[in-house]
């Protein structure tokens, strides 16, 4: 190096990674389990102590949240946090210095929107997935704002009934069934109020929604005498573009 030259630090290895898009559907643990942070590998030729300073426009305007102070050729870390609205893109930065020289480095991630959840009740419940997919019951998440489980974990955890019933047109009663069809109305039972269902779509035209309605606990038996009543509410409602829940 020239004399008085000091080499600025060397920024690799950003998670989440830049203009990445993630599907919380198909990525649940982003959120949920193995990347509850903001990572960034710091490297200084020099060996110099460095410094991070972390940056997020979370808020809508540039806002300095964090510091990692002394290190070393390391990773630095910071949680992830305040970034939970789906479809936008999220910015965040980072600012190195080693006292003597300094880099700067921004990033952006995504986390998708093509899921819908269902916000449901506690007790029988029908709903319908309106949109032209076809949907094992095992494809559906069920999560709150602190667990991300699939179909069967939940059923394990006594969050959900194992089964969901369609009304038989041909043989004029209830039967089990293990895919949700589009435009079809179903019945299923949740023990946990606090839980959403959750669906992905592979079609980028629709946001998916769960059409959710029932009597939130009154009974199975109940639900019967009226369930050609909701099933017809649950055929004709009209597809929706949009990525709430309608609850009847």
């Amino acid at each position: 190096d020239e004399p008085g030259f000091n080499a600025a630090p060397i920024l690799t290895n950003e998670i989440p990674e830049n203009n990445t898009e993630y599907d919380i559907y198909f990525d649940p643990a982003f959120v949920f389990d193995t990347i509850p942070y903001l990572s960034i590998t710091c490297t200084d030729t020099e060996g110099d102590n460095m410094s991070v300073h972390w940056f997020s426009n979370s808020s809508g305007s540039w806002v300095k949240f964090a510091q990692n102070s002394s290190i070393l050729n390391e990773t630095a870390t910071q949680p992830l946090t305040n970034w939970t609205t789906f479809g936008i893109w999220y910015y965040w930065s980072v600012n190195v210095s080693d006292s003597k020289n300094w880099t700067n480095a921004t990033y952006r991630f995504m986390i998708s929107a093509n899921i819908a959840p269902a916000e449901v009740g506690a007790g029988w419940l029908l709903v319908s997935l309106p949109i032209n997919e076809t949907v094992s019951k095992f494809d559906v998440r069920v999560i709150n704002e602190t667990q991300n489980y699939t179909w069967q974990e939940a059923v394990d955890n006594t969050i959900i009934l194992m089964f969901l019933y369609n009304w038989s047109v041909e043989f004029q009663n209830y039967q089990s069934a293990s895919h949700f069809v589009p435009y079809e109305g179903y019945w299923i039972y949740l023990y946990d109020l606090s839980y959403e269902l959750w669906v992905s779509t592979e079609s980028v035209s629709y946001n998916a929604s769960i059409i959710a309605g029932g009597s939130g606990g009154n009974g199975f038996v109940y639900q019967l005498l009226f369930g050609a009543l909701f099933l017809m509410i649950g055929l004709f409602i009209p597809f929706r573009k949009k990525n709430h829940i309608d609850k009847k």
